[in-house]
């Protein structure tokens, strides 16, 4: 993971990005992995609700570089929380991407809100630049893709000193609500790590590839969502959640000592 992601750093100051690899297959989208999904009759229908969202920022604590991701694929269309980190550069989860496809152009968009000066814009995805391949919704989850047009909002900057135990993160989100359309509202809120958890009894030290986090809450959406620290840059990302429903529930709770009550989240280290 620290490899991976360090070619994002490198690239970041070089100018030039590596491409990951030109094919490939992502973890099946589950009710832990938590994107926001509209069944339909077709995949034209599908396409049109993915190109026609709405995204709601009430005030003016609305980051202008966290948006609002939508996508379809054959007659599903879905929404997830995505955010930029260069003039053309979106980062999200892997999940939050059709996974039949070796491209994104003309499948994926972003919908930033109008705010701070900016006005409202959509970046197109052109291409994948690197993705990561999880297993399971506790492996660490994460993609970057260039989009068509560059945009002269704020990007927000990633940070490699990791995700720190015990230690509260702000959280930029996009929240679902209910109807016949895909439509976000942003939020910003807290969450805090925990260490040795049921989900991830690994997670041990601030450089461990996946955290989590709890006292926060989290929707079917928020899939893609950055944790800035007080410095204001990234350093990590949103990516599922367990629930005492959840199947594997039971067995996660074995293996380890504090067995801390859920809801709890997964999120990926950017150290």
């Amino acid at each position: 993971m620290r490899n991976t992601v360090k070619i994002i750093f490198l690239s970041l100051l070089t100018g030039v990005f590596f491409i990951a690899c030109s094919k490939h297959k992502t973890a099946a989208m589950s009710d832990s992995n938590f994107a926001n999904t509209i069944n339909t009759s077709t995949p034209e229908e599908a396409r049109q609700i993915a190109l026609n969202p709405q995204l709601d920022c009430m005030n003016t604590n609305c980051s202008p570089g966290v948006g609002m991701l939508t996508a379809s694929e054959n007659s599903t269309a879905w929404m997830c929380t995505a955010f930029l980190i260069g003039e053309d550069i979106i980062a999200t989860n892997s999940h939050c991407l059709p996974k039949k496809h070796d491209s994104c152009k003309d499948l994926v968009q972003v919908f930033f809100a109008g705010v701070n000066g900016n006005a409202a814009e959509t970046m197109q995805c052109k291409d994948i630049l690197q993705i990561s391949n999880p297993q399971d919704t506790v492996s660490p989850d994460f993609a970057f893709f260039r989009t068509k047009n560059k945009s002269a909002r704020a990007p927000l900057p990633l940070s490699n000193e990791g995700l720190k135990i015990d230690t509260d993160y702000e959280i930029l989100k996009i929240n679902p609500i209910a109807g016949s359309t895909l439509h976000g509202q942003f939020e910003k809120t807290t969450c805090h790590t925990i260490d040795r958890t049921a989900l991830t009894p690994n997670y041990s030290n601030a450089l461990s590839p996946t955290a989590t986090v709890t006292k926060c809450e989290i929707l079917h959406g928020n899939s893609g969502s950055p944790l800035l620290g007080v410095d204001q840059k990234v350093n990590g990302i949103l990516q599922s959640t367990l629930t005492k429903n959840h199947e594997n529930y039971g067995r996660w709770l074995k293996l380890t000592e504090k067995k801390y009550i859920a809801p709890l989240a997964v999120v990926t280290n950017f150290s």
